[in-house]
C-alpha cells in the first residue's frame, strides 16, 4: 500500500511521467484530432504509453485528460463526454499504475481568456472546472495537477473549484510563460517573481513549472525558490530548436535533460518530470540521474565540526613574491604564454623561457591543457621553468577535469613544489568540429 502523496514527496524525489500529447502524435494520431478523446477510442494505445513511462521510472502517471474540460471540448462536438473521457482517463491511469505509482489527475486551462480581458465568463470557467476535476476526483486519483497555466487569474479560479470539491485532495499547480513574448531578461525575471509571489497566496500543496525549457525551468526555479516553502515540481519540455550552419538542431537530448535533472535538484526540487516532446526514454535518463543519487543524499548525515586547523597569519602582497609585489604596487604586469610540451622532453621548452628570461620577460604563464589536448603536466613544467630561469611561472589550474578531491590535491602539489602563482579556470571543453 503506497504511501499517501505528500508523504511520499517529504520522502525524497518524485518522477512523474512525460508528455502524453505528443507521444500520442508520434504513435500516429492525427494532429487536429482530440486527443483526450483517444481515452475512448483506442484505449489500448493510452494504457500502452502510460505503461512505456511506469517502466522507464515514472512514480507518477499523469492522466489523458489535460483538454477534457467542456469548453475545449465543445470544439470537438465532446461536451456531453466529460464525465466519460475522465473517467476513461483515469481507469486507464489506474490500470497501468497498479498499487505502486500514483495517479495524477491533469487539469489545463479552460482554452478561453477570463472576463474582463477576455469574453469567458467567470461562472462559465467555474462551472468547466467542476465538471472536469469533478469528473477526475470522482475517477478516484491521487492528486489534481493544475498544470501549464498562463493566467494567475485563471488558476486562481481552479484551486478555489478543487478545495470546494474536495478540500483534502493534494493540489500541484503549475504555470508557464515564454521567454520569446517578453522585452528581455529583466521582464522574464519580473515575471517569475510576480508568479512566486501569487503562489504564496493560494492553498496548494505543491507549486512549479512546466512548458519551458530546461534552462529556463531553472531560472524560475531558483527564483520560486525565495518566495515558497512547500514542495517544489519542475517539468520542462524537449526545448526548441537552435539554428546551426542554417540547420535545426534540437540540443535537449534525454542526456541534457539528464544533466538539467541534477540541477533541478539541486535547487531544491521535490517532483520533477517531463513536458511536451519528452518521452520515455527523457524519464528514463531523468530517473537514473537523481532517483539513486537522491536516496544517496538523503541517507548522508552531515556534522559540523569545529575548526581545529591553526590559521597562518596572511603574508601581504609584497613579501610573496617578485608578482606580489608588482601587485601591490599597483604596477602593469607583462606576462608570456609558453605551452606545455605534447611529450616529455621538457627542453625545448626549458630554452624557450630563458631565452625570454635574458630578454627581461619575468613573468612566464603555463596554461593547463591548451586547446583542450593531452601535454605535459602543466605543473611540472611550471615548476621546471622556475629552476631554470629568474622568469617566475604562473600556472593556469582549471577545473575542467578535475573533482572536488582531485583539484585540491593538485593545489597541495603547487604548494610543495612552490607553485604558487596561480590562475583559476574553468577550462575549455574537447572541441567538436570546427
Amino acid at each position: 500500500m503506497k504511501k499517501p502523496y505528500l508523504e511520499r514527496i517529504a520522502e525524497g524525489v518524485v518522477i512523474f511521467d512525460g508528455a502524453m500529447g505528443t507521444y500520442l502524435f508520434h504513435k500516429g494520431v492525427y494532429l487536429k484530432k482530440c486527443f483526450e478523446e483517444v481515452c475512448l477510442t483506442h484505449p489500448q494505445m493510452v494504457l500502452d504509453i502510460h505503461n512505456e513511462y511506469i517502466e522507464n521510472g515514472a512514480q507518477v502517471v499523469e492522466t489523458n485528460s489535460y483538454g477534457a474540460n467542456p469548453i475545449k471540448l465543445r470544439g470537438y462536438n465532446l461536451a456531453e463526454k466529460t464525465e466519460a473521457i475522465n473517467r476513461a482517463a483515469v481507469s486507464l491511469a489506474r490500470q497501468a499504475a497498479g498499487e505502486d505509482v500514483y495517479v495524477a489527475g491533469s487539469v489545463g486551462p479552460t482554452g478561453g481568456e477570463l472576463e474582463p480581458e477576455g469574453n469567458l465568463s467567470i461562472q462559465e470557467a467555474r462551472e468547466s472546472f467542476k465538471a472536469h476535476i469533478g469528473a477526475l476526483i470522482r475517477g478516484g486519483v491521487d492528486l489534481i495537477l493544475l498544470e501549464t497555466f498562463h493566467s494567475r487569474h485563471e488558476l486562481e479560479l481552479a484551486v478555489q473549484v478543487a478545495r470546494e470539491l474536495d478540500p483534502h485532495i493534494p493540489l500541484q499547480a503549475q504555470f508557464t510563460f515564454g521567454r520569446a513574448v517578453f522585452a528581455g531578461p529583466e521582464v522574464y525575471s519580473h515575471e517569475a517573481h510576480e508568479w512566486g509571489r501569487f503562489l504564496q497566496k493560494v492553498p496548494i500543496d505543491v507549486a512549479g513549472i512546466n512548458l519551458m525549457g530546461p534552462a529556463d525551468a531553472l531560472e524560475v526555479l531558483v527564483i520560486l525558490k525565495q518566495y515558497l516553502k512547500i514542495p517544489l515540481s519542475v517539468m520542462p519540455d524537449s526545448g526548441f530548436p537552435k539554428e546551426v550552419d542554417g540547420r535545426q538542431f534540437y540540443l535537449t537530448t534525454p542526456e541534457y535533460f539528464a544533466d538539467y535533472a541534477k540541477n533541478f535538484l539541486d535547487v531544491g526540487a521535490a517532483v520533477m518530470g517531463g513536458c511536451c516532446g519528452t518521452t520515455p526514454e527523457h524519464i528514463s535518463k531523468m530517473a537514473h540521474a537523481v532517483v539513486n543519487f537522491d536516496a544517496g543524499r538523503r541517507q548522508t548525515r552531515f556534522v559540523v565540526l569545529e575548526n581545529t586547523v591553526a590559521e597562518k597569519p596572511p603574508i601581504p602582497y609584497e613579501q610573496r613574491s617578485r608578482l606580489g609585489r608588482y601587485l601591490a604596487e599597483g604596477r602593469w604586469i607583462s606576462t608570456v604564454e609558453l605551452v606545455a610540451p605534447l611529450g616529455t622532453d621538457l627542453s625545448s621548452t626549458l630554452t624557450k623561457a630563458q631565452e625570454l628570461s635574458a630578454g627581461g620577460v619575468e613573468f612566464i604563464n603555463i596554461p593547463d591543457g591548451p586547446r583542450a589536448s593531452a601535454r605535459l603536466s602543466a605543473l611540472v613544467t611550471a615548476y621546471e621553468i622556475g629552476r631554470s630561469c629568474n622568469a617566475e611561472p604562473i600556472l593556469h589550474v582549471a577545473t575542467r577535469d578535475k573533482n572536488l578531491f582531485g583539484f585540491p590535491g593538485g593545489l597541495f602539489g603547487s604548494e610543495v613544489l612552490g607553485v604558487r602563482k596561480l590562475i583559476l579556470v574553468t577550462g575549455g571543453p574537447p572541441k567538436v568540429g570546427k
